[in-house]
């Protein structure tokens, strides 16, 4: 199976995320922030990686231009309608983190998940993804 790395913010989000895909059958690293999954691809090999879009610091947006100067390695970005303070302390929406989606596939990101979603919509991703 996939060697897959996770990058959320939200522990709890990373340990759901860490159990379904390692129920099937996949390998996966997990980091809490952009700067550590940074450093963890830049001496690892990667199959996927799915990053969270709205993270404190380094958002997701500027983690996957980082990666895409180094590796072309298949992204799935994942981000919802929960309110959040971005670095710029502005309050983020669901159209706001909509909009950040968009702008992952703008950026190099192969696929897209709206939070939340269901472990078949995960699945299929994966899936989808890597078989392309």
């Amino acid at each position: 199976m996939a060697r897959i790395l996770i990058v959320d913010d939200d522990k709890h989000i990373v340990a759901i995320l860490n159990e379904l895909l390692s129920i099937d059958g996949h390998y996966v690293e997990m980091a809490y922030n952009a700067n550590d999954a940074f450093q963890l691809a830049s001496y690892e090999s990667f199959d996927l990686i799915l990053t969270d879009i709205l993270m404190p610091s380094v958002d997701g947006i500027e983690f996957i231009k980082a990666i895409r100067q180094q590796s072309s390695v298949p992204i799935i970005a994942m981000s919802g309608g929960r309110r959040a303070l971005t670095p710029l302390n502005t309050i983020v929406n669901k159209s706001t983190a909509d909009l950040k989606l968009s702008n992952a596939l703008e950026v190099g990101a192969n696929s897209i998940l709206t939070k939340p979603f269901v472990r078949a919509q995960l699945q299929e991703a994966v899936n989808t993804v890597l078989t392309a």
